[in-house]
């Protein structure tokens, strides 16, 4: 089967190009064609398919003389709001995609792969009038949808056409449905998943020393990172035997929050933004995983974490909660905390914030006890999270597309 993959992004660095790649990835494993349009920038390869397959739009050149536009508004590497663009950038993004598009036509793709309910979405479907077209939510476009009305209006306009929406949780299903004029269009959850070859348990994890607890993601505070670090520094007036990393690569404004809330904190380390196989090393030689996000479409990092053998502290959200299943979420190897309520796309403050950082302080401390008692992470938990593996997510995709009830509907 010829399969046209399409992503606004970058193929790296974000969920939905982890997302992009690996689905790539592990279709290659049963036999299908595949080519890719999606964004490049500073001098960034893909090596996801041979070079004759890729139709890459460059970001930051004269032609498109600006950072790649983000589906958050904070990304991990140099991006451009799309609540910022002009009518000129909007324009020259589209006609870059157009002849990306245009060039990958003479593939001549059965099925198109659409990462996110967006514009490029749009723009791609009525130039493959023949191939089954297939969105993927990925959630934050639901975010841009709401943030950006003004696209939805004018450039959202072909998602009817969709054959299929893929979706990472059936709980995105109902906010697709209201947002979107797409009652006729089947939506199937694919879920989300994690490279098993490189997220695993090790075999001789190191018992002595302190507990050591990591945060790896954006650092702004919707992900709750500056929670988390009032949090960890709260049990450290009663617990001196805690560590805390940090992963990520602030901008210059949460740069200067986060040093003076750490300044003088030997037990605090923080570590630049990193690859998926380094990120793994890194995960074996930490002990808990914390992801206190106040806003997440699912959360793919706490299943990567939890694949390595960590015991994870999360806030409760509903795509995740949804993908592991009661099973993981009963067996003691995730702690949840319950997500304030806040209004708009505001982070909780005064009380509320307060509460949540305690509620995140005594999810910690339980995990902390976890790993100190030498409890074993659940076998049952180590099982069942094989089930989110990209290997597991992708064989379940290829049987959709194959399948004869598929292509009906497809």
């Amino acid at each position: 089967m010829r399969i046209l993959h399409v992503l606004a992004q970058l193929p790296y660095g974000t969920g939905s190009g982890i997302y992009f790649t690996n689905i790539i990835n592990e279709l290659a494993q049963y036999g299908h064609e595949q080519c890719a349009v999606f964004a490049l920038q500073d001098n960034c390869m893909f090596e996801g398919l041979p070079a004759e397959k890729q139709f890459p739009v460059r970001f930051k050149t004269e032609c498109l003389p600006f950072p790649v536009p983000g589906m958050s508004d904070i990304m991990p590497y140099d991006s451009t709001k799309y609540a910022d663009m002009t009518a000129e950038m909007l324009e020259l993004w589209m006609q870059a995609f157009r002849k990306a598009l245009a060039q990958a036509a003479d593939f001549e793709p059965e099925v198109l792969m659409l990462h996110h309910l967006w514009m490029l979405t749009s723009l791609a479907i009525p130039m493959f009038p023949k191939a089954r077209c297939i969105g993927i939510c990925h959630y934050t476009d639901l975010r841009q949808a709401k943030q950006n009305p003004q696209f939805m209006e004018r450039h959202i306009t072909e998602l009817h056409r969709l054959d299929a929406i893929f979706t990472l949780s059936d709980a995105h299903h109902a906010p697709i449905r209201s947002l979107y004029p797409c009652n006729e269009t089947a939506l199937l959850t694919l879920g989300g998943g994690y490279d098993s070859r490189l997220f695993y348990t090790a075999q001789n994890k190191r018992k002595e020393g302190p507990v050591r607890i990591l945060y790896a993601g954006k650092i702004d505070p919707s992900k709750g990172i500056f929670a988390l670090i009032e949090a960890f520094q709260a049990l450290q007036k009663q617990d001196d035997g805690l560590r805390l990393s940090i992963v990520g690569a602030p901008d210059q404004k949460n740069t200067e929050q986060l040093h003076s809330l750490i300044e003088g904190n030997a037990c605090i380390q923080l570590l630049p933004a990193m690859s998926q196989e380094r990120l793994a090393n890194v995960m074996r030689e930490h002990d808990i995983f914390v992801m206190p996000s106040f806003y997440e479409g699912l959360g793919l990092i706490a299943v990567e974490a939890l694949a390595c053998g960590l015991w994870i502290v999360s806030t409760e959200i509903e795509g995740l909660v949804s993908l592991l299943g009661e099973s993981i979420v009963h067996s003691g190897a995730i702690e949840l905390v319950p997500i304030p309520k806040i209004e708009g796309c505001a982070i909780p403050c005064g009380r509320p914030l307060q509460e949540f950082i305690q509620n995140l302080g005594a999810k910690i401390a339980l995990q902390v006890e976890s790993v100190r008692r030498g409890r074993g992470f659940p076998a049952s938990a180590t099982a069942d999270i094989l089930e989110c593996s990209w290997k597991e997510i992708v064989k379940r995709l290829h049987l959709i597309l194959i399948s004869e009830n598929a292509k009906g509907k497809l």
